[in-house]
C-alpha cells in the first residue's frame, strides 16, 4: 500500500536509500525523490500520496471520532456530515477548528454556522489532522456538572429504598 515515513521524517527507498521528506508538501517530496533517482534512472517519475489523512471531530456530534479522508482537503460541512450531524446540545455559532501547520504553527479558528455573512470558504476548509470541536450548550454543561453533585444522593436513595419500603410495609 505504501512506504512509511519514520518519526524523524525519512523514508527508506530502494536504490537511493534514506530521503528526508518530513515537513515537505507532496509535490516537494516527489521532486526531492525524483532528483535522487535521476542519478540512476534517465527519466524517473515519482508520485507521492499521503495515505493516512484524517480529521478528528469531537464534542456535540452524533458520531464523534476519526474521519479518514481521501483527498487533500475537506469542508467543515463534509466532516460534520460524516460525524452524523450536530446534536441538539451543540453550540452552532462557536465551532472550533484546531490546525497545526509546519509553517504557521498551531492555529485556532472559530466558525459561526448561524450567520451566512460571516462564513468564509477558507474558514470552512479542513486539512489533514485538523481537529473540529463542537462545544456543548450551557444547559448540557449544567446537566453534566449537576450529575457530579447529585450522583451520591441517588446512590444513597437506591441503597435506602428497600429498607424504607420494608419499614413502610411492616407498619
Amino acid at each position: 500500500k505504501g512506504i512509511l515515513v519514520n518519526a524523524a521524517g525519512y523514508v527508506n527507498l530502494p536504490l537511493i536509500g534514506k530521503v528526508k521528506v518530513g515537513g515537505l508538501s507532496q509535490s516537494q517530496a516527489a521532486d526531492r525523490i525524483t532528483a535522487r533517482y535521476k542519478k540512476y534512472l534517465n527519466t524517473p517519475t515519482v508520485y507521492v500520496e499521503v495515505l493516512n489523512k484524517r480529521i478528528f471531530v469531537l464534542g456535540e456530534v452524533n458520531k464523534p471520532g476519526v474521519i479518514d479522508i481521501d483527498k487533500e482537503k475537506m469542508t467543515l460541512f463534509e466532516a460534520i456530515a460524516h460525524a452524523g450531524d450536530l446534536t441538539d446540545a451543540a453550540v452552532r455559532n462557536e465551532i472550533m477548528i484546531l490546525s497545526n501547520s509546519p509553517t504557521r504553527g498551531m492555529q485556532m479558528r472559530k466558525v459561526d454556522l448561524t450567520n451566512f455573512d460571516t462564513m468564509r470558504y477558507a474558514s470552512l476548509m479542513l486539512r489533514p489532522n485538523d481537529i473540529v470541536y463542537v462545544k456543548p450548550n450551557d444547559w448540557k454543561q449544567f446537566r453534566v456538572a449537576s450529575d457530579n453533585y447529585t450522583a451520591p444522593f441517588e446512590t444513597i436513595a437506591k441503597i435506602a429504598a428497600p429498607f424504607v419500603t420494608l419499614k413502610y410495609l411492616s407498619d
